[in-house]
């Protein structure tokens, strides 16, 4: 040998006597003078059972839970009778926890107690039955085990195991040399061996050991005494002295090469040779460019059981795509849960995925209660707890965590508490409901509802919003009275949209029901339980989410839910106003409205239309609306000679009123912009993203967003416009950086006129 420690992972079928190979195994190395560690990696913590006498010893996991600061190591680490040193990892009891998470930590745990593998010739792990996830797969790992053994009988089912065992291993290890062979521990003497034999010829691993059906193996077993020593000059006991002496004499070793599923079958059950090895892709080893297509595979951004709906024929184009995935489900309901003041949140994750949501949630806070120039006494996020998992609630599962916490909660008595899940909790199988049950308890009258985002399993952020909205905050309201001349107010409404939308309201007079709003914390449980009683819903921005809640609220009886969105400019707040004004039958109020806001906007249009009259303004959009930077060029007395829709995924979401009037080019390259501008002598250029094109002779009006909604949108863009006319064709430092360079210089450094005509 080299003089390293051996190490060998045992793996086989459930059942097929793994624990029986593996103690018989450290005996006989044992006898033969080798210093050996056998460790148990499977929960049921009874692998080294027949070395210790049937004695239960402490295993890792067990000390972890009961007392993980003062563990030592020679309580998990016991002496067998027979010279072997013994550890179990342990588990959590069936169906909570992860087990296989278990066996990180325990193998972690043993290396900070100081446990040395180099300081034993042999190490054996005795393995779970199946590889049934990653954590079950560490003693394949390279810095674990060098060897592999797979018990087996002349039986389909551990064969098909020990097939899935092979697979597993190039998983980890790609085509490595791994494999020592296949420990054959026969069931019925009888049987034929032919299956076994042809499993081991199709795929190249040989039959290392044969141990036939023997009375004397169960004798042994029930006495919890090794065969070398129960029955030293057995037939039995030798072929572990054999197996042993070959294993410690540099043994050959052979790349795992499974076979395909309808190979299995015909090799096993009908003798017929394999026609084809599994190729997987997925191996260490091999190119990743052997997997051919997978570069060219349209990514599916899709949702789980939500379709957007087409409420308007000239809204999309084609069938909406789906928004990418940029934070998970967790997240995302998060970021809804907490906007109502007055409930609690209780996040079921780890402490650092609530974190991040935690300082996220801050800082938009802090920006908010900026713009309104006042100050919050509280904290940004009172009402904010998290379970904060940590490696036992992951090993041993959370709910009994998760129980105690809703429990502290609901002793504040709260009107509502929003449960969120993260993937972690999920993957382990924690019992939400049996939570709920026994905290609800402590508080009866609070309301205790489950938003099982489930993290990243569930999908993207949308998706954890959609949980929350539609199982959480439309879930709360209860039924009443029709509250008429009212409406409701529904996502995105910034502080400043949401001030001006009441105004509007208060002229026509109608009140405002309901408000769920963008901002943080601005609505109480008490306004969404009387969210159904008003007849008409007002909806903010349109995009994706929106719709999806428009058809949610009108196929769950929430009432009518407004075509018109919340506007921008007099053209688009026109057409919102006359819509409200027709729901509620109040035509003559709007008239009046309007006829006292539009002599006012044409006045205060008439210093600006000056200066941009006869401009031609060029649009370039990704797909979002502009009907409000159109309406506000053309009241200008602009050109706007073309709207171009660069193509990208969100190029099917565009929509305009002006698509059959004015000229709207679809599919326009980013680097087709210049060419267009010059082609249709653009004074001033639209676009959303202007870093890219060259310091021309157009004016840029990058303002998305810039101002908020209302009659007066446009009057706003209309003085910025005018002003940047005004404003020199290029920055001051610029100007005199080039007149210092010599001749030569960047283009995008030449000098430029000093103003705009």
């Amino acid at each position: 040998g080299s003089g390293k420690t051996l190490r060998i992972a045992i793996y086989g079928k459930g059942g097929i006597g793994k624990s029986t190979v593996a103690a018989n195994l450290s005996a006989s190395l044992a006898a033969q003078g080798k210093r050996v560690l056998q460790i148990g990696c499977d929960p049921k913590h009874d692998s080294t059972r027949l070395l210790l006498g049937n004695s239960h010893c402490r295993n890792v996991l067990e000390a972890l839970r009961e007392n993980s600061d003062s563990i030592r190591l020679e309580e998990v680490l016991h002496r067998s009778p027979w010279g072997v040193d013994c550890v179990e990892v342990g588990g959590p009891v069936p169906g909570v926890g992860c087990a296989g998470r278990g066996i990180l930590s325990a193998f972690s745990q043993l290396k900070k107690l100081g446990l040395s593998e180099d300081d034993y010739d042999v190490v054996i792990y005795d393995v779970l039955g199946d590889i049934v996830c990653g954590g079950f797969a560490i003693p394949l790992r390279k810095d674990y085990a060098q060897v592999v053994m797979i018990v087996t009988s002349e039986e389909f089912m551990p064969l098909y195991a020990a097939n899935n065992i092979l697979s597993g291993i190039r998983n980890v290890s790609g085509l490595a040399n791994r494999v020592y062979g296949l420990f054959l521990n026969g069931r019925d003497n009888a049987a034929s061996k032919v299956p076994v034999e042809a499993f081991a010829r199709a795929t190249g691993i040989p039959i290392v050991a044969r141990m036939p059906r023997s009375p004397l193996v169960g004798d042994a077993e029930n006495s919890c005494i090794p065969l070398n020593a129960a029955f030293p000059e057995s037939e039995e006991a030798g072929v572990f002295a054999d197996l042993a002496r070959e294993l410690c004499a540099d043994p050959k070793l052979y790349e795992p090469w499974p076979l395909e599923d309808g190979d299995l079958e015909a090799v096993v059950l009908h003798g017929k040779e394999p026609e084809k090895r599994s190729q997987n892709v997925a191996a260490v080893g091999v190119p990743f460019q052997a997997a051919s297509g997978l570069f060219n595979r349209p990514m599916d951004f899709g949702f789980t059981s939500v379709e957007a709906p087409q409420s308007d024929p000239f809204y999309y184009r084609e069938k909406p795509i789906r928004p990418p995935v940029m934070e998970c489900a967790f997240d995302g309901a998060l970021m809804i849960a907490l906007k109502i003041r007055d409930a609690y949140v209780v996040a079921h994750s780890p402490e650092s995925c609530t974190h991040m949501r935690r300082t996220e949630v801050s800082g938009m806070s802090c920006q908010t209660f900026r713009k309104r120039k006042g100050f919050y006494p509280d904290p940004m996020v009172p009402n904010l707890v998290c379970t904060c998992m940590g490696e036992q609630e992951l090993i041993y599962g959370g709910t009994e965590k998760l129980t105690e916490t809703l429990c502290e909660v609901l002793e504040k008595k709260p009107p509502v508490v929003f449960l969120v899940t993260s993937c972690v909790p999920a993957i382990i199988g924690d019992n939400y409901t049996q939570a709920i049950s026994v905290a609800q308890s402590v508080s009866p009258k609070t309301r205790i509802i489950l938003l099982r985002s489930d993290g990243n399993m569930t999908g993207g952020g949308m998706n954890g919003m959609l949980s929350a909205l539609f199982d959480g905050f439309f879930a709360l309201g209860k039924p009443g009275p029709t509250l008429e001349q009212s409406v409701n107010l529904v996502m995105d409404w910034n502080y400043e949209d949401s001030r001006e939308a009441e105004a509007l309201l208060s002229r026509l007079g109608i009140s405002i029901n309901a408000r769920f709003t963008d901002g943080f914390r601005d609505t109480t449980v008490a306004e969404l339980e009387k969210f159904p009683r008003a007849p008409l819903t007002l909806l903010c921005g349109r995009n994706f989410l929106s719709d999806l809640i428009r058809k949610h609220l009108m196929e769950t009886g929430h009432g009518a839910v407004a075509r018109q969105y919340f506007p921008r400019g007099f053209q688009e707040t026109e057409l919102w106003l006359r819509e409200i004004g027709a729901f509620f039958g109040i035509g003559e109020r709007v008239d009046a409205l309007l006829s006292e806001e539009r002599p006012r906007y044409e006045e205060r249009l008439k210093p600006y239309r000056k200066r941009l009259l006869g401009k031609r303004l060029v649009v370039f959009t990704r797909g979002q609306p502009v009907d409000d930077i159109v309406d506000t060029a053309l009241d200008a007395g602009m050109e706007v000679p073309l709207i171009g829709v660069i193509a990208t995924r969100e190029e099917s979401l565009f929509r305009s009123r002006h698509e059959n009037v004015l000229e709207v080019r679809f599919g326009v390259r980013p680097d087709d912009r210049v060419s267009l501008m010059e082609h249709f002598r653009a004074d001033a250029v639209f676009t959303v993203a202007r870093h890219d094109l060259p310091v021309g002779k157009a004016v840029y009006l990058d303002t998305v967003g810039a101002f908020h909604g209302g009659f007066e949108t446009g009057l706003h863009l209309m003085k910025r416009w005018n002003d940047l006319f005004l404003a020199p064709g290029k920055e001051g430092w610029k100007m005199d950086f080039s007149q210092l360079c010599p001749v030569g210089v960047p283009s995008f450094m030449s000098p430029q006129a000093g103003g705009r005509k």
